[in-house]
């Protein structure tokens, strides 16, 4: 409570009586996450396309480490969605386009010592297809699911809880 009271006080001491010059308002740590999501204008931000389609090097760590992020933000696990972009739009890709960028991005996995399975696909054919989403949906695209690989037994441990009514008992 006395965070909270100290608060209240730097704020009223920043308020400032009638004729006086405003004060400067103190920096926000909460704000600070704004730098870090790389908004500025100049940020060298490669396309997912380019990724997964441009055999250069650089490229190959590039999406060995965007695979790393990704896995590390969902915990070990994420949803790649391979022919769209990060904002959701279709990378425009051809049947060819697909299964070289699906090379690519096993390459990748095995560099980020990753696995992934392919879970559906649209415009690629095969038993997981599902069809386009729209009569304009003609690039080809489908979903995989990756996992980290565990590096020990205990990693492999999985436990799930279920809890079945409110819990009363008779």
């Amino acid at each position: 409570m006395s965070e909270f009271a100290d608060y209240v006080q730097k704020q009223q001491a920043l308020r400032r009586p009638p004729g006086q010059a405003p004060a400067i308002p103190e920096e926000h740590d909460e704000l600070s996450i704004l730098d870090e999501l790389g908004l500025e204008e100049n940020s060298t931000h490669v396309r997912l396309k380019t990724l997964l389609l441009d055999p250069a090097e650089e490229n190959d760590a590039a999406l060995a480490e965007y695979l790393v992020a990704r896995l590390a933000e969902g915990h070990g696990e994420a949803l790649f969605d391979l022919g769209l972009e990060d904002s959701g739009d279709s990378m425009g890709l051809t049947e060819e386009d697909w299964k070289s960028a699906l090379e690519r991005l096993g390459a990748g996995c095995d560099a980020a010592k990753a696995d992934y399975k392919l879970l559906m696909t649209r415009n690629v054919g095969g038993e997981l297809e599902v069809g386009p989403r729209d009569a304009k949906d003609t690039g080809a695209s489908g979903k995989l699911i990756l996992r980290r690989r565990p590096e020990t037994v205990d990693d492999v441990i999985e436990t799930r809880i279920a809890v079945v009514g409110n819990g009363e008992y008779i």
